[in-house]
C-alpha cells in the first residue's frame, strides 16, 4: 500500500458557530459540545407568529440586528435601540404545544410574555419566543439519516459544514467579498479545494463521526447584510452562475452525526469516505475558461488510501489553476480505479502503469500538457 498519509493535506476546523435563537445573529465559539440534536444551545429557541409558524430573516431581515451572546446563566440578546435581554437556560416548565418548521410539526413551549413584549418591540412586529426542551425530539428527514437522529429548530439538519476555500473561491468571482456569516455555518474548515465539502460522506472531528446528508440549497437569507439588515442580489446572483443543481443554488453540506463529545477550533477534520451519488456532484457551467482543459482525478471511493491519494493530488495540482479549468475529483464505480487525466488524455492510470506517479513526474507531465516547455525547477521523489 502506498505511504501517502503524511502528504495528505490536513483539514482543520477554523471556526465554530451556534445560533441559539433561530435566524438571529450567530455566536463564534472556540469549543462546542456536540449533543444528540446538534451543538449545545444551537437553535433551541425560535420566534413564531400568532399562528405558531416560525419567522426568519427571509421575511423579516431586521432580525439580523438582534445579536446574541452566551453567559454563564443564559443567552443575552442585544439590540442597538432596545438594550439587552437575558434569556435564562433554565426557564419555567410550561405545557408543550405544536409548532411548524417548514413541513415539520414539532413541540416546544412558550417562554415568557415579558420576553415576547421586548422582542416584539425590538423587531417592530408581533412575535413570541418558544423553547425546545430536552423531552421534545424532532427527527431528521429519514430519507437522508438513520432512525433516531434528531435536530432542534434548525431548518432540517443539526450541522452545516463549509470550507473556507469555497468562500474564497466565491469571493474571487464577486464584485465585493462577503463574510462567512452570510451562510450561517456551524463548522468551517481550512485546507483542501473549494467545494471539497460537497463530496464528504463520512468524516470525524475529535472522535465524533459525522455523515454528509444533503447539499445545502441557499435562499434569500444569504443576501442580507448581517450588520445592516439590508438586502441585495449577491451572493445568489453569482452563485447561480456556477453552483446550480436541480434548479437550486448549492453552497455547503448539511451533516448528521452519531456520537457526542466536544469539538474545538484547531481540531483535525478527517475524511473517511466520499459520496459517489450524483446528487452530491455540482457540474460546472461553461464559462470563459471553457477552452481550457480540466484536470480530472478519478478514484475508487471504497479505497480509503486511494481517496486520500486523490485529495493529495488535487491539492498539488492547484498550482495549475491559471492554465486549466479546475481540478475535479470524480468518484468511480470501478473497483481499484485511479486515473489522472487532462481533458480527454489520460496521463496516469494505476492499472495500466502499475504504480502511482511520483509528484515531480506528475506535475511535469501536467505542465507539459497545459504549458509546454516550462520546467518545475524542483525535485520531489515521493509518490501519490
Amino acid at each position: 500500500m502506498p505511504q501517502i498519509s503524511y502528504f495528505y493535506p490536513m483539514l482543520q476546523v477554523s471556526e465554530l458557530y451556534i445560533y441559539p435563537i433561530k435566524s438571529l445573529g450567530g455566536i463564534a465559539v472556540q469549543n462546542a459540545e456536540v449533543t444528540r440534536r446538534g451543538l449545545q444551545h444551537d437553535r433551541r429557541w425560535m420566534l413564531v407568529n400568532e399562528h405558531g409558524h416560525f419567522i426568519t430573516q427571509r421575511e423579516f431581515p431586521q432580525m439580523a440586528l438582534l445579536k446574541a451572546s452566551i453567559q454563564s446563566d443564559g443567552i443575552t440578546v442585544h439590540h442597538q435601540s432596545s438594550g439587552s435581554l437575558l434569556i435564562p437556560f433554565n426557564c419555567e416548565r410550561k405545557p408543550l404545544q405544536q409548532f411548524a418548521v417548514w413541513e415539520d410539526t414539532c413541540f416546544g413551549q412558550y417562554v415568557s410574555e415579558e420576553f415576547d413584549e421586548w422582542l416584539s418591540e425590538a423587531l417592530n412586529m408581533k412575535c413570541r419566543l418558544i423553547y425546545m426542551p430536552d423531552d421534545s425530539e424532532r427527527e431528521v428527514d429519514q430519507r437522508y439519516a438513520k432512525p433516531g437522529m434528531i435536530t432542534s429548530f434548525a431548518d432540517a439538519y443539526p450541522f452545516l459544514l463549509i470550507g473556507q476555500a469555497s468562500l474564497n473561491d466565491l469571493n474571487k468571482r464577486m464584485p465585493l467579498p462577503l463574510p462567512m456569516n452570510r451562510f450561517r455555518p456551524n463548522i468551517v474548515f481550512t485546507g483542501g479545494e473549494a467545494y471539497s465539502e460537497d463530496l464528504m460522506n463520512q468524516i470525524t472531528i475529535a472522535g465524533i463521526t459525522f455523515y454528509g446528508a444533503k447539499l445545502c440549497a441557499r435562499c434569500v437569507l444569504t443576501t442580507i447584510d448581517q450588520q445592516t439588515a439590508i438586502k441585495a442580489k449577491e451572493p445568489l446572483k453569482t452563485l447561480a452562475s456556477y453552483r446550480m443543481k436541480n434548479n437550486k443554488i448549492m453552497f455547503g453540506q448539511n451533516l448528521v452525526h452519531e456520537n457526542t463529545g466536544v469539538i474545538s477550533v484547531g481540531d483535525e477534520l478527517q475524511v473517511l469516505s466520499t459520496h459517489a451519488e450524483d446528487r452530491f456532484i455540482v457540474a460546472k457551467k461553461t464559462n470563459h475558461n471553457s477552452m481550457k482543459p480540466t484536470i480530472i482525478i478519478e478514484y475508487c471511493p471504497k479505497c480509503n488510501w486511494m481517496m486520500r491519494a486523490a485529495y493529495m493530488a488535487q491539492e498539488l495540482l492547484t498550482t495549475f489553476t491559471d492554465d486549466v479549468n479546475g481540478v475535479t475529483l470524480k468518484p468511480s464505480e470501478v473497483s481499484g480505479r485511479y486515473t489522472i487525466s487532462v481533458g480527454e488524455e489520460t496521463l496516469f492510470d494505476r492499472k495500466r502503469d502499475g504504480h502511482f506517479p511520483e509528484i515531480k513526474e506528475l506535475k511535469q507531465a501536467v505542465r507539459d500538457k497545459v504549458n509546454p516547455g516550462k520546467s518545475l525547477g524542483h525535485s520531489d521523489r515521493h509518490t501519490l
